[in-house]
């Protein structure tokens, strides 16, 4: 009878690995463990994970995070279901756990779909068209920065550059500008401390024990089988938020209701004081959504726009006939004036 037992045990075991995203109706992907999924798979290093997985099993494949994720690994899949039809995927599975310790709630304007998120978000896009594309002030903060790249890589002199370094300070400063409108010293230490920041707790976020943690909260319970890992990363994500949480401090130094907003923390709270003077309640502009949707801004736009710069780099580094077509076309279009 237990040979029996364990038999079909087995057999169920096999079926759900083999056979759970068929029955499912899901696309096909690696097969997931039970409770687990794919999780013992992952690595920081995902995108040899993810293009191995496309390599076997197609363009569109389902990954278990515990719960069943479709992966769409194709440019043109991607436009088409999420830039046209995005409104669709918006009501995604929110991580509640990851929010909870990174803002003690569901705010942000990244993840969740919500009343807040949802205005919030429109306000974001908003402002930053007002205060940020387009503004002479921040054309000329991206101008005088990228003189300050060209004129430190002219410098070396031929030596082997990092251009991640100043590529990164220099990013970092405009976003910082738009975000909270204070400009800050090309060398200044915040941008380095947040990236190195940034390098610790990413992999810590995106990690398997984090996976698992928003399918089994009570994992923070025994957080000391793991190395105090939800501990370590909180107390990450607590450094983070205590560099907006300074910057919201020095923006609000000069804040002024009465004057037009010029950096996206000013919009926000012009908005909050706007409903305090007409007795509404503050909704969604609130000092959690503040915070959180600031993090966001900063964190997203600084991290993506350096990796794609860096990605461009790489490109015309490894094709120089690129170089010669773009400096051709600048040639063209702009001259060869030197500013």
């Amino acid at each position: 009878f237990r040979m029996i037992i364990v038999a079909l045990l087995f057999v169920a075991v096999l079926v759900y690995c083999f056979f759970i995203n068929l029955i499912l109706g899901l696309p096909p992907g690696p097969p997931p463990l039970p409770l687990l999924g794919n999780m013992l798979s992952f690595q920081w290093d995902l995108d040899t994970v993810l293009l191995g997985w496309k390599a076997r099993y197609g363009r569109v494949f389902t990954v278990w995070l515990p719960n069943p994720m479709v992966v769409i690994g194709d440019h043109k899949l991607l436009q088409e279901h999420l830039v046209r039809n995005g409104n669709v995927y918006l009501a995604r599975r929110n991580p509640a756990q990851l929010l909870d310790i990174w803002f003690g709630g569901q705010y942000g304007l990244g993840f969740q779909d919500n009343s807040i998120v949802t205005e919030t978000r429109k306000f974001a896009l908003k402002t930053l068209h007002e205060v940020g594309f387009g503004s002479a002030a921040l054309e000329d903060s991206v101008h005088n920065c990228a003189l300050e790249i060209v004129t430190r890589w002219r410098e070396s002199a031929g030596a082997e550059v990092d251009v991640t370094e100043n590529i990164s300070k220099a990013i970092g400063n405009v976003v910082w500008k738009v975000i909270f409108g204070v400009d800050l010293d090309f060398d200044n230490e915040l941008v380095p401390k947040f990236r190195k920041l940034q390098q610790d707790f990413l992999p810590l976020v995106g990690g398997p024990l984090m996976m698992a943690l928003e399918s089994f909260p009570f994992l923070r319970k025994i957080d000391f089988l793991f190395n105090n890992h939800f501990r370590r990363l909180k107390a990450m994500l607590d450094e983070s938020n205590a560099m907006i949480e300074e910057g919201i401090k020095e923006t609000e130094k000069s804040f002024n209701p009465d004057n037009q907003a010029g950096s996206y923390v000013e919009a926000f709270l012009k908005e909050m004081r706007n409903n305090e003077e007409t007795g509404n309640p503050q909704g969604s502009f609130h000092y959690h959504q503040l915070l959180a949707s600031a993090s966001n801004l900063w964190g997203a736009g600084f991290d993506t726009t350096v990796n794609t710069l860096r990605l461009c780099c790489i490109e015309l580094v490894n094709h120089p006939e690129s170089q010669r077509k773009l400096q051709n076309e600048i040639d063209e279009i702009i001259g060869t004036r030197v500013s």
